[in-house]
């Protein structure tokens, strides 16, 4: 029996195209003809599919962005440079991604999207006041949605407004109490402020909402730690590590806490992970210098700030000291 199949697309002004394949490949031929159509009728939205489903290779959804902005229909030209600006965005190219979010802004002025990337890539240039001009644009557009509102009050915290921004964030939980990383933020403001059980009920809403919520089993074992239960602490840790291991400060974390454990080695393995992910952070190295002396493993300790100084020259006089107070006081050779 033949169980080849043909399916066959004409889109109107465009050349007929055949798609072929076997009865088992038929969910992919059906795929490849779904997006042969997209790209002639909405281009952006193959390029949003092509982003989020295959994020770890950019140039494809680039590709149908630029197609997008050179095809009709026009009307998705605000979207894809929003689009555009987001991946600027994720690779920290964050004065690029804004001008993307102009044009973005220019086209459709009533686009909360794009208002919302530009005001974040505002806030990661640490331009807070401009970034809050710029949400409040978007609020009066819709005061009512979700991520501005979260986004807002993040802005205001980073600038010590913490009452406002509990209050915007209490109405993005309200807005819709489903969206699970703004439970993370208000987690992690209500932990500064040392309500240690406030923040784990946040995060534990978070994880509630999405078991995968990485950001919030790290805060939870912070939570744990602050209380003195490290074992719950390593637990929420590792798990946050499970889900998503390419994040430095979480292995760092875990590290804090095996030392209060005296695991002195698995801290070690932990702190190394650390260093691996983000080689120039001052407080990793510092941490860790402080743990080996006190551990009386000196000349580790010297070796660690050496590394911090062939890594961050920028700080080198403050791990000079480090090792300077380290030979003073245990009489070590130069």
């Amino acid at each position: 029996m033949n169980k080849k199949l043909f399916l066959t697309i004409r889109v109107k002004g465009e050349p007929s195209k055949t798609f072929s394949g076997e009865l088992d490949d038929l969910d992919s031929l059906l795929a490849d003809a779904a997006k042969y159509i997209l790209k002639y009728t909405h281009p952006y939205l193959l390029a949003y599919y092509l982003y989020y489903n295959y994020s770890e290779n950019k140039q494809e959804a680039l590709e149908m962005i630029k197609y997008s902005l050179s095809h009709p229909p026009y009307d998705d030209d605000a979207l894809a440079y929003t689009l555009d600006g987001y991946i600027k965005w994720e690779e920290k190219r964050f004065d690029e991604s804004i001008e993307l979010y102009k044009k973005a802004v220019a086209l459709d002025p009533d686009y909360v999207d794009a208002y919302d990337g530009w005001a974040y890539s505002l806030y990661e240039l640490k331009k807070y006041h401009e970034a809050a001009e710029i949400y409040r644009k978007a609020l009066r557009l819709d005061q009512n949605n979700t991520y501005t509102n979260h986004y807002f009050g993040m802005n205001l915290e980073a600038q010590g407004k913490t009452d406002s921004a509990v209050m915007f964030y209490e109405r993005s939980i309200k807005f819709d109490p489903s969206y699970d990383h703004v439970y993370v933020s208000y987690g992690d403001l209500l932990f500064e402020q040392k309500k240690y059980d406030q923040a784990a009920g946040m995060y534990h809403n978070a994880i509630d909402l999405e078991r995968r919520e990485y950001d919030a089993y790290a805060g939870l074992g912070i939570v744990y730690s602050e209380q003195n239960k490290p074992e719950e602490a390593l637990t929420a840790l590792n798990k946050s590590i499970e889900i998503n291991p390419g994040k430095a400060k979480t292995y760092f974390d875990a590290g804090n806490v095996l030392v209060k454990m005296n695991k002195f080695k698995e801290a070690g393995e932990m702190y190394s992970k650390a260093l691996k992910l983000d080689s120039a952070n001052s407080e990793y190295y510092l941490k860790i210098g402080s743990d080996l002396a006190e551990q009386s493993k000196d000349i580790e300790a010297i070796e660690i700030y050496k590394k911090a100084i062939k890594n961050i020259p920028s700080d080198s006089a403050i791990f000079s000291e480090k090792i300077l107070d380290i030979r003073k006081e245990k009489t070590l050779p130069e």
